[in-house]
């Protein structure tokens, strides 16, 4: 079989059974014109233009509660009162409750973890168990707040708490503050 003979047969073969693709929802074309009237293109894909995304929400179109079983958590991770759970309460401007998950994170970050981090809002309503960093790490803070954000939008802040305070059990020294003096040499020797 010569060359061309090959490759003619390999095309055949592979456009034999080759049917017209079904109908998929149009793809957004190269040009001035991505999509029909009427559509926009959102990732890829034409959708009429209701459905287009209107961008980050704004933080003042919710209210958002935070509502801590206790005001503190103990700054060690194997005592029991190093966690507890947290209930978040969301309704938007118009007082109606919001449905949808939101993404729950510590501020400053690292201070502590939550879970789940994706927390599904029912009627307006939902919780997650918080923990606590660890004292004995030098960048475990005094307290931190519990930040919400919708999960299609996790860098947009649309509420937060009241601080949680985290005891670390023990002063802590001020960043600020002069290290105390050595003592004096004993003036018998």
């Amino acid at each position: 079989m010569t060359t061309r003979r090959w490759w003619g047969a390999v095309l055949v073969a592979a456009l034999a059974g080759c049917e017209a693709p079904a109908a998929a929802p149009a793809g957004c074309r190269v040009g001035p014109q991505p999509c029909d009237e009427g559509e926009v293109c959102v990732e890829g894909e034409c959708v009429p233009a209701a459905e287009q995304d209107d961008g980050p929400p704004d933080p003042a179109d919710f209210r958002v509660q935070i509502q801590p079983e206790r005001g503190s958590l103990i700054a060690d991770r194997t005592h029991p009162s190093n966690r507890m759970i947290v209930r978040v309460r969301i309704q938007n401007d118009a007082g109606e409750p919001f449905s949808g998950n939101v993404i729950l994170r510590a501020n400053p970050f690292g201070a502590a973890s939550f879970e789940p981090i994706l927390v599904e809002m029912k009627e307006g309503l939902g919780a997650s168990r918080v923990r606590g960093c660890d004292g004995r790490d030098d960048a475990c803070p005094d307290a931190f707040r519990v930040d919400v954000a919708l999960d299609a939008y996790p860098t947009v802040v649309i509420g937060h708490g009241d601080p949680i305070r985290l005891d670390h059990g023990r002063p802590r020294p001020k960043p600020d503050a002069a290290p105390a003096p050595a003592p004096a040499p004993d003036a018998g020797m």
